[in-house]
């Protein structure tokens, strides 16, 4: 297998979250049932080796074996088999659930870590291919020289990577994986052990046979439409009208957002500011009251500002893309993998690589030199090395601190000290220097 994702994401899901498809998404596929045209969209697509796509559905057996399922099915095969390529479903029957927690298991383990590689090596030696060995006494082989995490990691990351390549020799459906279970990870070069593959039909059972006298009795509502044989409550005892209003709260139904897209664009620009108005702030901002006012101009109608909740529901969907979340300062930044089991500090580089901002605020009362009152607090703040705890800059502002403050911070950092010294004229006796 060479590339598998889900085919049933959209275009944006894919742009917002980077990923990268060999096929268009969603992946459309248009079957017939009832008469009528429908669209479905694959649990899964992908491509094999050879360049073929497969396509892959999962779920439970009695739900597959339904007509409508069956009939996604029937289409799904057939735009496999077009381009060339295999059409798997996978049930509670075909997949045995010890089976699956053991693929999840070794999927879990497959995230690499700084020290792998040279755990990797140390493993060649120790653990030659094609011996039985459990986890345990792979790790005491290892000796002293990393963690107990970090060589039980990484003889867990050796098998899964084995088994992803069909190069672990182990009955996953009948075994428990556990630090306990002996093992056999195969040479690289050996020809891979390959599962039963999933089947692409359905075989006829006891389900599917009741199916028919079931659906054929299925009792129907006064719409027409039959009702669901897995709902939790029967409504055959109501009368009519309890029935009729039972039946419609059951229903779904899909409402555009009330609030105009000129509005949600400047509801999305003032959220996304640094400055985090609350929504209120926004709710009342000045900015939607002009878009209401140029929206009448060009339609010559009136529209009425978005309420309170219609902005807070909005806003709520806004807090799920990870673009707003980092124009607002939200979105956590790319981990910097440690480097010392012992401590944060040891585990950084050099000084200076990573600093952090110490704030405070000290009742201070500030007047000019004809007695008129400027603040009762200012707002003190120093860039310290996480490293050596050095303070390398500090800012004094009147008010909180701005985007202002924080760059001269940044330049009080990268200027010479001695310079500084001159400029501010110091007469400490240990003057700062560097």
């Amino acid at each position: 297998m060479v590339w598998y994702g889900r085919g049933d994401i959209s275009a944006t899901f894919a742009s917002t979250y980077n990923i990268t498809t060999v096929f268009p998404t969603p992946y459309v596929i248009t079957y017939l049932f009832d008469g009528n045209a429908h669209v479905y969209l694959p649990d899964a697509i992908g491509q094999l080796q050879d360049g073929s796509l497969f396509i892959a559905e999962a779920g439970m057996e009695r739900e597959k074996q339904r007509a409508r399922n069956q009939a996604k099915a029937e289409a799904a095969r057939k735009v496999a088999a077009a381009s060339g390529g295999v059409y798997w479903i996978g049930t509670e029957a075909s997949l045995h659930p010890k089976r699956h927690a053991n693929l999840v298991f070794l999927h879990a383990r497959r995230q690499p870590f700084p020290s792998f590689p040279e755990l990797a090596e140390a493993l060649e030696v120790v653990w030659p291919w094609g011996e039985a060995a459990t986890i345990q006494e792979v790790v005491e082989r290892l000796g002293e020289r990393w963690s107990p995490a970090e060589k039980e990691a990484a003889v867990w990351k050796l098998c899964a990577d084995a088994a992803a390549c069909g190069h672990l020799l182990v009955d996953l459906a009948n075994v428990q994986l556990s630090r306990l279970a002996p093992l056999i990870c195969l040479p690289p070069d050996s020809p891979p052990i390959l599962p039963d593959p999933l089947p692409s039909h359905l075989e006829s059972s006891h389900h599917q046979e009741e199916s028919g006298p079931l659906d054929a009795s299925v009792p129907e509502d006064p719409d027409g439409k039959p009702t669901d044989l897995l709902s939790t409550f029967d409504d055959s005892h109501l009368d009519e009208k309890q029935r009729g209003r039972f039946l419609r709260n059951r229903a779904t139904y899909h409402r555009e957002r009330e609030v105009h897209p000129a509005f949600q664009q400047t509801i999305r620009l003032l959220y996304s500011r640094p400055t985090k108005l609350s929504i209120q702030a926004i709710t009342e901002h000045v900015e939607l009251k002009k878009v209401a006012s140029r929206l009448q101009q060009d339609t010559g109608m009136a529209f009425a500002l978005p309420s309170y909740d219609q902005v807070r529901r909005y806003i709520h969907t806004l807090q799920q893309e990870p673009k707003v979340r980092k124009e607002r300062g939200e979105e956590r930044g790319v981990r910097r993998e440690r480097q010392s089991p012992l401590s944060f500090a040891l585990s950084i580089p050099a000084p200076a690589q990573l600093a952090q901002v110490d704030e405070h605020t000290m009742e201070l009362y500030v007047v000019t030199k004809d007695g008129i009152p400027v603040a009762s607090r200012i707002h003190a703040a120093v860039l310290v090395c996480v490293k050596t705890a050095a303070i390398m800059s500090a800012v004094i502002a009147l008010g909180p601190l701005s985007e202002e403050d924080y760059m001269r911070l940044v330049k009080g950092m990268l200027e010479p000290k001695d310079r500084l010294v001159l400029k501010a004229g110091c007469q400490h006796d240990w003057p700062c220097y560097g």
